[in-house]
């Protein structure tokens, strides 16, 4: 849901999470929630993980905005894990 880590660093998602006095994970995470996504996300830090917990919720206009991110990047390629068996998978 954070986009590899990143996304967190995204002109975006910085701005909106300034505009909301919100983190950019919290952003991305209200961004995943309010698609019907389940989104989970691993930290050992239990300041990011109450951040983390902390429900933003975003306009319209601002989800908009997160729609139309292009970064040139797939943020999710299987082919890195060990033992994946889709080596086929396309770039983009």
């Amino acid at each position: 849901p954070l986009g590899t880590s990143l996304l967190l660093k995204d002109e975006v998602v910085q701005r909106l999470a300034r505009d909301l006095n919100a983190t950019p994970a919290q952003v991305l995470l209200a961004f995943a929630r309010q698609r019907g996504l389940i989104a989970l996300c691993k930290t050992g830090d239990s300041n990011r993980l109450l951040e983390n917990i902390n429900a933003i919720t975003l306009n319209n206009e601002q989800m908009s905005q997160l729609y139309a991110l292009k970064n040139g990047h797939r943020l999710f390629h299987p082919s890195g894990w060990y033992g994946s068996a889709y080596k086929d998978w396309p770039d983009k």
